[in-house]
């Protein structure tokens, strides 16, 4: 089945479990998946045993905060490259049948939104 054929999927918590679990499912029915957790020499082999090539990526990732502000869902992050913690917010708000997403990168240093259609 290839229901997210074309979606890229999130998924945190992702070295093992429910988390390695669920992105096993996803690649399963066609979508790419970035797993994120904060043990990354786990998640490094959790990826090498999903064998999905380009389709699965691991990044290190410490989700330190999930808040609710107002109609939106802000989650707050950390991405660990070559040495350096880098902070991330993500806001996510539903308007009708649309998601609003914006991602702060850096303490404002890069800004990315977008919006597409709850399916």
């Amino acid at each position: 089945m290839n229901r997210l054929q074309d979606k890229t999927i999130l998924v945190t918590g992702a070295a093992r479990g429910i988390g390695l679990a669920m992105a096993r499912s996803f690649l399963r029915e066609g979508g790419r998946v970035v797993l994120g957790d904060i043990n990354v020499d786990l998640l490094g082999e959790s990826v090498r045993t999903l064998d999905a090539g380009d389709r699965a990526l691991g990044i290190a990732l410490d989700i330190t905060d999930i808040a609710k502000d107002g109609d939106s869902l802000v989650l707050s992050f950390e991405r660990s490259g070559r040495g350096q913690a880098v902070p991330i917010v993500l806001t996510l708000t539903l308007d009708g049948e649309m998601i609003n997403a914006s991602q702060d990168i850096g303490g404002g240093r890069f800004t990315v939104s977008g919006s597409g259609k709850k399916q």
